[in-house]
């Protein structure tokens, strides 16, 4: 393959501007690099001991009062009456037929519906109607 010559600008090739920067730069900088001149250290300012141990205690109060107060809180709920999953269904569940039937003290069929309001004396109530032909 033939090579074809690469134009010149100011006498060097186009594709050598990494040469070319990298030329530059070391012209630039100093030679011998200068040394580092470190400011002196600044005097280190002890805390006091009482100011920590006062911190440290207002920490522990505060949770302490969050913690007492959580107690006291919970305390005023009771879990009488309540389900174990935390849930009160106010409805029936999907698939369940609230109207049973059933014999009425004198051997008539009826239906009755049954709901029940939970609380700490739950609340029954009864709708019974008679099966008249």
């Amino acid at each position: 393959m033939n090579q074809i010559p690469l134009p010149t600008q100011n006498g060097f090739h186009q594709r050598d501007v990494d040469g070319v920067l990298r030329r530059f730069f070391r012209a630039e900088m100093p030679d011998p690099w200068p040394e580092v001149k470190l400011p002196e250290a600044a005097p280190v300012r002890r805390r006091l001991g009482w100011m920590h141990a006062t911190s440290r205690l207002a920490l522990a109060a505060s949770i302490l009062l969050m913690v007492l107060g959580y107690v006291a809180l919970a305390g005023k709920f009771s879990n009488e009456g309540s389900q174990p999953t935390g849930i009160n269904p106010v409805a029936p569940e999907i698939g369940d037929n609230p109207f049973k039937k059933v014999k009425t003290p004198r051997g008539r069929d009826a239906t009755m519906q049954e709901h029940r309001i939970p609380g700490q004396t739950p609340t029954i109530i009864l709708n019974v109607q008679s099966d008249k032909e």
